[in-house]
């Protein structure tokens, strides 16, 4: 399902310069605490990295003006895809400039052992959580049979790949404003669009080099 709007704060953590220390800030820092110092300051994750990359407040006002937002009905904000005018971003992992695309292509991910099950399922039948089979272990592919992939080919040549959940329903809008958003070369496939499976990964690279 497309979002209306989505909280910033999770998507976008202010970034951190360090855990506070134990001593008051007046107070001068004994021996143990200069010798340690060093091990409060977490290490930055990459995604926190690209935030600094990018500076928070742009961020911030990209997220702020009117982005696109899908989000897999009964998933959490973590499982989202949003594109705001200049970036891509999947929450917690990656924070993509759109203009830095010289190719790209949405894709399914090939060959995996929940297809059949996803097209049992029904490409419509929204995720649920709670669902047992009657087939033991397949519960684990409720959630997978929305995966798909974004394959993007850079201005550099450098080659990136994307696997994300989303709704077959939102997959011709989130093509359109993606493709809507960037100049790169599409290659994506209209049954893909349609939920449907067809080449995999692996066959789009070849078509793209």
């Amino acid at each position: 399902m497309r979002l209306e709007a989505i909280d910033i704060p999770l998507i976008l953590p202010q970034p951190m310069s360090g855990k506070a220390s134990y001593y008051d800030e007046d107070e001068e820092p004994g021996f143990f605490s200069k010798l340690f110092k060093k091990k409060d300051v977490p290490e930055k994750s990459f995604f926190e990295s690209r935030i600094e990359e990018f500076g928070y407040e742009d961020l911030y006002d990209e997220l702020s003006d009117s982005p696109a937002i899908y989000q897999v009905r009964n998933t959490s904000y973590d499982k989202s895809v949003i594109l705001t005018e200049n970036y891509f971003i999947l929450p917690g992992q990656e924070i993509f400039p759109l203009e830095r695309i010289s190719k790209y292509v949405i894709c399914n991910l090939g060959q995996m052992p929940w297809e059949q099950y996803a097209e049992d399922r029904g490409i419509d039948t929204p995720y649920d959580p709670t669902y047992i089979s009657e087939y033991e272990g397949e519960e684990e592919y409720e959630l997978e049979r929305f995966k798909i992939s974004l394959i993007i080919i850079d201005k550099y040549g450098v080659q990136f790949r994307y696997d994300f959940y989303m709704e077959a329903s939102d997959r011709r809008d989130f093509h359109e404003q993606f493709s809507n958003r960037c100049d790169g070369v599409d290659f994506t496939r209209e049954d893909v669009l349609d939920g449907k499976f067809s080449e995999d990964y692996d066959y789009w690279i070849t078509q793209m080099m």
